[in-house]
């Protein structure tokens, strides 16, 4: 009895000894001064325009990849590989990079930054409308291995393009000085906002011109995938009465029949 007295004390002690060693840690790591070491270096990538037409001839929108440390300082004379991909990340045969190639290299500049044209399809070649990835790598920073992609969405069936015109206001006075009205164009494609598009704006009838004092003229679309300029208005002596102005406005595509949008500013002689 005594003997297992004894016996269930060394166990006791020794289990406690055990316990008590695994739950401390010779090496205390503390949180490092430069930040998180999965977050060290950031890669971001963006297509301009994000948005192409599969149509009578190839378009071409710019991708570009900026590489940096998480500080934001750019890092240069790292290799990016940027391949054409879907959104797993598997090949695509759908347009190329310059030269005809699936895979290109470019050396970042000294801001970080390294750009590769994509070439678009052209009308023949996507039979329905389809979302490109082009997808940037870089390797050899430290033990990481970065990757990021950008979705290119490539138009077939231009008619899927949500495209709008409206003026504010749509009401003006000719005065003694002339009044101006803002007129925006929205392009999307689904939800998404379409940007970095041309966007033309023609006086067809009325008296007037843009900001820019021409009868024809152009806007790129925002973030937002708006393009906005800006009417004048005529002066109230060069008008015997109310009137219309009418606006046509139209978004550049490589299809020659999209419909186009019109509006209509009236004109009240005061």
């Amino acid at each position: 009895m005594k003997a297992k007295t004894i016996l269930s004390i060394v166990f006791s002690l020794a289990l406690v000894f055990t316990l008590s060693s695994s739950c401390k840690r010779a090496d205390i790591d503390e949180p490092s001064p430069f930040g998180p070491s999965s977050y060290a270096v950031l890669l971001n990538v963006s297509a301009s325009p994000n948005v192409i037409f599969a149509g009578l001839t190839r378009e071409v929108t710019s991708i570009t990849a900026k590489l940096m440390k998480f500080d934001g300082v750019p890092l240069s004379n790292q290799t990016i590989y940027f391949e054409i991909g879907d959104v797993a990340g598997n090949r695509l045969d759908i347009g190329y990079f310059e030269g005809n190639e699936s895979v290109k290299t470019r050396v970042t500049n000294s801001n970080g930054i390294a750009t590769v044209n994509y070439i678009g399809p052209l009308a023949g070649e996507l039979a329905a409308n389809a979302t490109v990835y082009v997808w940037a790598s870089v390797a050899g920073i430290g033990k990481q291995f970065v990757i990021e992609m950008t979705p290119v969405m490539v138009v077939a069936d231009i008619r899927t393009l949500y495209f709008d015109v409206f003026a504010d206001p749509n009401v003006l006075y000719a005065t003694n000085t002339r009044p101006q009205s803002t007129v925006i164009a929205l392009v999307k494609f689904g939800s998404t906002p379409v940007t970095n598009r041309r966007v033309y704006f023609t006086i067809t009838s009325g008296p007037g011109t843009f900001s820019d004092n021409l009868r024809r003229t152009y806007a790129y679309t925002d973030a937002n995938g708006m393009a906005i300029v800006t009417y004048v208005g005529p002066l109230g002596s060069e008008v015997a009465g109310d009137l219309f102005v009418t606006i046509k406005s139209q978004p550049e595509t490589t299809t020659p029949d999209y419909t186009h949008k019109e509006i209509q500013i009236r004109i009240l002689k005061n």
